[in-house]
């Protein structure tokens, strides 16, 4: 916002970007040294002593993990750079930054599910498995089906509207592009952590790899043929080719598949719902026309996924939070 209304320089602004994490940090170390949980301890305990082979193995491949995904991620600019020009590559970052907002509750359920999992897995209990599988992928799949078409309605006009550089609509088959790719992702649920916390935890590694060797010569063939939007579309082929091969591995070896009828009926109320608003308000301009368009798909959303029942996770929420507001009494 300092940025935006000229407060502070670009330069500023990059320092203050680059020290927000150190600041974050530290507020979190004070914050886990006052409560007593932060343990630091050099000795080697007996159980590291036991299995310190197992352990270093799955440090290693772990290690390996995070260089190739680190590398996978910066594959995209650097092609860019390379092959078109670095304005480019600001363009592709805003429409990363963008899609970024639609992964968001990903994270959040990666940390919840992992214990669960583990626990699952331990005492074989694939039914909960299944249910966790089933439930990420329709959940995660709305929100980024609410989340995208909320921001696809409003591209064109919110960077107008905003006096953002106009360049930056370019990015818009971009940001489509890589949307659609983090819709895929997320429509799949956590398979990644249910394959990770399982005894198959190694083919994880395995697909990641995949994933990366077929992202790199694709980002650069396909930006040669189609610039600004090549990465995008590698992005998109590689990603699709990557969870397709994980989802027919935990539904061969487990019978585990996280798609039902809710699926494309959520997949059809929120394109249904995005022509009738963008055919009917698409004229509307201004910070008007934004908020009306935002909030009117976000209400039809919501409705009719809670009448049709798609999450089963959305009513006891809608229910509780009506008995908060007194509006239905409590059951006794």
């Amino acid at each position: 916002m300092l940025k935006i209304f000229n407060v502070i320089s670009f330069y500023v602004f990059i320092i203050l970007f680059c020290l927000q994490y150190a600041f974050i940090s530290s507020i979190l170390i004070i914050h886990l040294y006052r409560q007593g949980q932060l343990w630091l301890s050099f000795k080697m305990s007996k159980v590291t002593r036991k299995f310190r082979k197992k352990i270093f193995a799955m440090m290693m491949l772990t290690f390996l993990v995070i260089i190739v995904n680190t590398l996978r991620g910066s594959i995209d600019a650097l092609v860019l750079a390379s092959i078109v020009n670095l304005t480019s590559v600001g363009i592709f970052g805003f429409a990363a930054y963008m899609v970024a907002l639609l992964q968001a509750p990903l994270r959040s359920l990666i940390a919840i599910t992992i214990p669960i999992l583990s626990r699952a897995w331990k005492q074989k209990d694939h039914k909960e498995i299944s249910r966790i599988y089933k439930r990420s992928s329709i959940n995660l799949l709305s929100f980024s089906l609410l989340l995208f078409f909320c921001i696809w309605l409003n591209y064109t006009q919110a960077i107008q509207y905003f006096g953002i550089n106009s360049s930056y609509l370019d990015g818009k088959n971009v940001f489509l592009l890589l949307a659609i790719t983090a819709i895929v992702e997320m429509g799949t649920g956590v398979s990644s952590q249910i394959i990770g916390t399982s005894s198959y935890w190694r083919f994880e590694l395995w697909t990641s790899l995949l994933l990366t060797s077929l992202i790199i010569p694709l980002s650069y063939f396909l930006t040669i043929k189609y610039g600004l939007t090549g990465p995008a579309l590698a992005n998109l082929i590689s990603f699709v080719v990557y969870n397709a091969v994980r989802y027919y591995f935990l539904l061969k070896k487990f019978s585990l598949q996280p798609f039902s009828k809710k699926t494309a009926e959520v997949i059809v109320i929120a394109l249904g719902l995005y022509f009738v608003i963008y055919f009917t308000a698409d004229s509307m301009q201004g910070l008007a026309g934004l908020l009306l368009r935002t909030a009117f798909y976000i209400i039809g959303f919501l409705v009719l996924v809670y009448y049709r029942n798609i999450s089963p996770d959305m009513r006891p929420v809608v229910h509780s939070f009506q008995k908060r507001l007194g509006l239905i009494e409590k059951v006794k």
